[in-house]
């Protein structure tokens, strides 16, 4: 997954709403779903401050970002969004989405057995 876009429609400050797209990996084989998430990174000025409750943690490597690729860890902070059938390019933010603390949305591709490791990310501000 790459070339993650979203034009925010919404009119809000605090607020998203819109198509949230991306460009399908180039080998869909074992492709079934992309995840959907929005998140935040565990790390805050260089201290470990951890994930409140309700929020899944993931640690992650390599990722795939809209203006290249980094090779950095970061642990995020992940709130499930949706799940996409595979071959679809897009997926709906609805109006009014509160983002509060939360500053990225992460892509994932999962197969029919596991979830991709390095997500494709989207950095809201």
């Amino acid at each position: 997954v790459g070339n993650l876009t979203l034009p925010d429609c919404d009119l809000d400050a605090a607020e998203l709403g819109g198509q949230l797209s991306w460009s399908q990996p180039v080998d869909l084989t074992h492709v079934v779903h992309y995840v959907i998430y929005m998140a935040r990174n565990e790390i805050d000025n260089g201290s470990y401050v951890g994930c409140p409750p309700g929020y899944m943690t993931a640690a992650q490597g390599k990722m795939t970002r809209s203006v290249g690729e980094t090779d950095f860890a970061k642990p995020w902070c992940r709130q499930f969004m949706k799940n996409e059938t595979a071959g679809t390019e897009e997926s709906t933010v609805p109006a009014n989405r509160g983002f509060a603390n939360l500053s990225h949305f992460l892509v994932y591709t999962q197969s029919s057995l596991v979830e991709q490791t390095s997500p494709a990310v989207f950095e809201l501000y």
